[in-house]
This record gives structure tokens, C-alpha cells and sequence, in this order.
């Protein structure tokens, strides 16, 4: 959870500032990892369980 805290912090961070570049540049990030894990879940939904658990193990 502390890495995610900093990232929402940058974000707010940015969106404060106005820094409009960064946040398009953020906003695409989550769009690619959002795309991915859709993709993941269509090629092979019995690991996307496994991954997600793993992901949040390391949060």
C-alpha cells in the first residue's frame, strides 16, 4: 500500500501543479496496464488470479 500512497500523492501532486504533460502521460501508463490485464484475462483467466495475488503480496 505505501507505493501506491507515494504514486497518489505524485498524482495529486501534478494535478495540483497544472503539469498537464504528466498527467496525460499517467493516464496513458494506466490505460496500458489496464489494456494488459484485460488481455491477460482473455488469453488466460486461470493466471490472472494467481498474478493479482502475487501483485498485491508485493504492495
Amino acid at each position: 500500500m505505501v507505493a501506491s500512497e507515494g504514486y497518489s500523492r505524485r498524482l495529486l501532486d501534478d494535478w495540483r501543479s497544472g503539469d498537464q504533460q504528466r498527467l496525460d502521460a499517467v493516464g496513458a501508463q494506466s490505460r496500458a496496464y489496464a489494456e494488459g490485464w484485460r488481455w491477460l484475462g482473455e488469453a488466460a483467466p486461470e493466471k490472472v488470479g494467481r498474478l493479482r495475488s502475487l501483485e498485491d503480496n508485493e504492495g
